[in-house]
């Protein structure tokens, strides 16, 4: 009679065969598993790391856009910049005002056209340097272009916010003298302008060009 219950030696042994490949299957498609996950992740390490690398520029690219690179300090672009006017609206909203300087430079013409542009430039960096000794580190020089200056005066006190713009306008006049540099200044507060960045540079600079209409008539 034929055992059928039974299995033979050569069944157990393809038993035994069949299960060791299984469990290296397995144990192929767990490790192929973990290899994935890691490659993924560095993948995404690789992606984060390059996407800073990639902003890190772009700030970079955007803060070298926004100087002025005769004299060092800012140019147009950076008072042009939406956040930035975003940021100091805000705050002036809130209460931490800010004052606007606008300055002119007196006699550049002359200057260029009795001993060269080359005297004319050394005089708008004289007026950078004294612009920036005579304001603390909070506040902002801007170059406007050509022979003009912004100092942006940050996180006035709106109760004593006029009278400290009134010692710091001082502060740059005396400044200006100590470097042989004139210029006729407008100045303004953010709280006299309904805290809009582009209406306290206009008015400081109409008050900028009444006074250099005054200086004129003496």
């Amino acid at each position: 009679m034929e055992n059928k219950g039974k299995s033979t030696p050569e069944d157990e042994l393809l038993l035994i065969e069949v299960t060791r490949l299984r469990e290296e299957n397995d144990s192929l498609r767990r490790e192929l598993k973990r290899v994935t996950e890691l490659y993924d992740l560095s993948q995404q390490g690789i992606r984060g790391t390059q996407n800073q690398i990639f902003e890190k520029q772009l700030e970079r690219l955007r803060r070298d856009n926004q100087i002025d690179k005769m004299t060092g300090v800012f140019n147009n672009n950076y008072i042009e910049d939406t956040e930035v006017k975003k940021k100091l609206e805000a705050l002036s909203r809130e209460g931490i005002l800010f004052g606007i300087i606008f300055l002119d430079l007196n006699d550049l013409k002359v200057i260029n056209d009795s001993k060269g542009h080359g005297e004319g430039d050394q005089y708008i960096k004289f007026a950078a340097q004294s612009l920036l000794g005579a304001v603390s580190s909070r506040d902002i020089v801007v170059r406007k272009g050509g022979d003009e200056f912004i100092v942006i005066v940050n996180a006035l006190d709106s109760t004593t916010a006029g009278d400290i713009l009134v010692v710091i306008e001082n502060r740059v006049k005396n400044s200006l003298l100590e470097k042989n540099v004139k210029a006729s200044l407008g100045v303004a507060l953010s709280a006299d302008c309904d805290h809009n960045v582009q209406e306290t540079i206009n008015l400081a600079d109409q008050r900028m060009y009444a006074e250099k209409r005054k200086s004129k008539k003496k």
